[in-house]
C-alpha cells in the first residue's frame, strides 16, 4: 500500500468480537473517505480475528496483523502506530462506536498543533446512553492553554482519552517508545503533546464511549504513573 492515505487509524484488538463488528462499520461509514485502518490483533483467543479477517475482503483500507505473542495494550498501540503511513494518525479502541464525522472533526481541530481530541458520549454493553457526557466534571480541566492541560495531566487526570484523538504523525517519532513507568499510552502522549506544538479539544461528542467490564485501555480519570 502507498501513501496516499492522509490519515491513519491504529485499533488494537483482543477478545473484541462481542464489539468490534459495530466499531468497524462506524469507521468505514466516516463522512471523511481518504483513511487506512490498521488493526493488530493481540492473540485473540475468540472470533475477533475471523471478523477482521471478514472486513479485510469488504474495505481494501483495512490491513491487519496478528501478534505472535501477546504484547499487552501499550505495546500492541505502538505497534499498530509504526505501521501507519498517513501524515495524521487517530487511535481507535475495539467497543466504541465512532459519530459519522469524527475523523473529519477532529482534522478540522488539529491545526497545526500536535494533537487534537473530543467528547464522547457515554454507552453502556447494551448500548444504553448515559445522562452524561465524558467530559463532565471535567469541563474544567479540558479548557486553558497548554501548560494548563499539561499540569492537568501530570497532575490531576488525563481528560484526553486516546480514542477520541487525532495526532500528526511526526509527533510519534517523539512519544514513542511508552516508559514502563507510565500506565496508559493516552496520558503519556497528551503530556508529549501538550510539551510540543499543543493540543486543541472540542467538547463536540465525537463518539460513543462504551464502558463495560472488559475494557482494555484505561479511563481518564487515572493517575500519570504506574
Amino acid at each position: 500500500m502507498d501513501d496516499k492515505y492522509l490519515v491513519s487509524v491504529a485499533m488494537t484488538t483482543y477478545n473484541g468480537e462481542a464489539f468490534l463488528r459495530e466499531q468497524l462499520d462506524s469507521i468505514i461509514s466516516q463522512s471523511y473517505t481518504n483513511w487506512e485502518l490498521i488493526v493488530c490483533d493481540d492473540c485473540s483467543s475468540d472470533g475477533t480475528w475471523q471478523i477482521l479477517q471478514d472486513y479485510v475482503c469488504r474495505d481494501i483500507r483495512i490491513r491487519v496483523y496478528r501478534n505472535e505473542k501477546n504484547l499487552g495494550f501499550k505495546k500492541n498501540f505502538e505497534k499498530a502506530i509504526s505501521l501507519c503511513k498517513g501524515k495524521y494518525i487517530a487511535l481507535s479502541d475495539q467497543d466504541d462506536v465512532w459519530n459519522e464525522s469524527h475523523i473529519q472533526v477532529l482534522l478540522s481541530e488539529i491545526q497545526g498543533k500536535s494533537a487534537a481530541s473530543g467528547n464522547a458520549t457515554i454507552i453502556d454493553e447494551n448500548g444504553n446512553v448515559a445522562p452524561y457526557l465524558l467530559s463532565d466534571g471535567d469541563r474544567y480541566f479540558c479548557s486553558g492553554n497548554d501548560v494548563e492541560k499539561l499540569y492537568t495531566v501530570l497532575s490531576f487526570r488525563n481528560p484526553f482519552s486516546g480514542a477520541i484523538s487525532i495526532y500528526s504523525k511526526d509527533f510519534f517519532d517523539i512519544a514513542l517508545p511508552i516508559p514502563e513507568c507510565v500506565k496508559y499510552h493516552d496520558l503519556w502522549f497528551s503530556a508529549i503533546a501538550c510539551c510540543l506544538n499543543g493540543l486543541n479539544y472540542t467538547f463536540e461528542p465525537l463518539l460513543k464511549h462504551r464502558i463495560h467490564g472488559k475494557n482494555e485501555s484505561g479511563e481518564h480519570h487515572v493517575t500519570f504513573w504506574d
